[in-house]
């Protein structure tokens, strides 16, 4: 750990001797990273499995589930609204105030949590919206002449496709002002497309953009007093039709791959970065943010959307940072919101990091688990090693991703973050949501987090589609 890291980490702890931190979200992968490092934090979350189970022996968590298996909660807010929450709270915070952080929320969840003596750290909602709502985002980019796609915003009813194929060409993007996960984003590639999504939306003020060919990067910063941090380039892996039915929505990170970009480009995405992170600091923005950018033609940063918030990839770049010896994003944002001041300059380029992850996502709604599998960590091995000798049957925490069975993933201990993992095993962390839980579309299904690349210039790596086609197979 570097002094810079733990000198916030002293001063973040001395404050939360004060008074406690509160982490709400849906689901606790959300609340990970520095779990382990952080005094007096707690978690609060609706989803019960296997990661909420680990996190339970790390810090204090409270699940609507574990109190009320039958819960139907499916939102920070019907949290909030939890008298099993508030008994809770009052025992943690000894009916005194607190500090609140949310993953996502809205204006009655901070309504409730400032009446429960919540100190939120997040942004006002309505801040985060300017920057992140498609239209009023568009606005600010177009005004401040940022790099983005060609674009058109108007009632979707307005257009004929044979004008937007002259202005945007024969295929663009069509997005509705707000929406999560790739559902509010539609791809264009003919006439008809073009028919069913007019009619689907009609009546809708909508964004339409060309198409960007090029590579899909992502990368966070955080807007502090002392300037503008970034880290954390990730090459996006998007709309992998084996793991998702989404064509806009993410399905991994591979942070190793990212590093290959040559030095040029990735100075350009600094600069890009930082000077987005400037311009929403003067309107009043501080803390955690990304942007999804595509290099067009591998060479120019294009912006494609701004996330104005904690990014669902900072857990897990949390853990590379430390293991990098970097100071974490994410501790640079809780130290600004409690108004610790933060001693070191930025760093003035985007530094390296490794590791990656790869989802697999819900194809429709009500996709319920009807099969339990073993989360943790698990290996590549050879048939020999999926099989007892002894009774000649497969062994427990076998996952055969090939009819031949000699490619077999094998679990081998548990654990829910690369540090689990032996040094030079060659293992990777699986997750699975639990056992008869109902996701929506494009809700995770299961995850994979590897130390090393996923990604080659030929795009994910094979087995790993192959090893989610059969996991999906078994548990659905």
């Amino acid at each position: 750990m570097n002094q810079l890291t733990q000198n916030l980490l002293n001063q973040v702890n001395l404050k939360l001797k004060e008074k406690p931190l509160v982490y709400f979200c849906k689901d606790s992968e959300r609340s990970t990273g520095l779990e382990s490092l952080l005094t007096n934090y707690h978690v609060a979350c609706a989803d019960d499995n296997y990661l909420t189970r680990c996190l339970s022996k790390k810090t204090d968590v409270f699940c609507e589930q574990f109190v009320n298996k039958d819960s139907k909660i499916t939102s920070t807010l019907e949290l909030l609204s939890s008298p099993n929450l508030i008994n809770w709270l009052k025992n943690v915070t000894h009916e005194q105030e607190f500090y609140g952080q949310f993953f996502q929320f809205n204006n009655p969840s901070a309504i409730k949590l400032v009446n429960l003596k919540g100190t939120i750290l997040n942004n006002d909602v309505n801040l985060n919206r300017k920057f992140e709502d498609k239209l009023s985002q568009y606005k600010f980019l177009l005004e401040n002449k940022i790099p983005i796609p060609q674009t058109i915003v108007g009632n979707i009813s307005d257009y004929s496709y044979h004008d937007l194929n002259d202005e945007l060409g024969a295929e663009f993007v069509v997005q509705l002002d707000r929406a999560h996960t790739g559902l509010g984003t539609f791809f264009i590639k003919n006439e008809g497309e073009w028919v069913k999504t007019q009619k689907a939306l009609a009546g809708n003020i909508v964004k339409l953009s060309r198409v960007i060919k090029g590579t899909p990067y992502t990368i966070n910063g955080c807007v502090t007093r002392r300037g503008i941090f970034v880290a954390g380039l990730q090459y996006q892996i998007t709309g992998v039709p084996e793991l998702t039915d989404g064509a806009g929505s993410t399905v991994g990170n591979d942070f190793s791959f990212a590093n290959e970009l040559q030095p040029e480009i990735k100075s350009q995405i600094f600069n890009l970065v930082r000077y987005v992170g400037e311009l929403m600091q003067n309107d009043g923005f501080r803390g955690l943010f990304g942007i999804d950018l595509i290099l067009e033609n591998n060479l120019n940063p294009i912006l494609i959307e701004i996330n104005a918030r904690q990014t669902a990839n900072i857990s897990l770049q949390t853990r590379l940072e430390l293991k990098a010896g970097l100071t974490p994003l994410a501790l640079i944002n809780l130290a600004e919101f409690l108004n610790i001041q933060i001693e070191e300059d930025p760093p003035q380029q985007i530094m390296p990091l490794e590791g990656a992850q790869v989802f697999l996502r819900a194809k429709y709604d009500n996709f319920r688990i009807n099969h339990a599998l073993k989360s943790g960590v698990y290996r590549l091995q050879s048939d020999n090693a999926a099989i007892d000798w002894n009774s000649l049957q497969l062994k427990d925490g076998v996952i055969l991703i090939d009819e031949e069975g000699d490619k077999p993933l094998v679990w081998q201990n548990d654990g829910y973050n690369l540090a689990d993992i032996e040094p030079n095993t060659g293992g990777l962390i699986l997750l699975f949501q639990a056992y008869n839980s109902i996701r929506n579309r494009t809700d995770e299904v299961a995850r994979m987090q590897f130390n090393n690349r996923v990604v080659s210039s030929a795009g994910l790596s094979p087995w790993i589609i192959e090893a989610f086609s059969s996991i999906e197979n078994i548990i659905k």
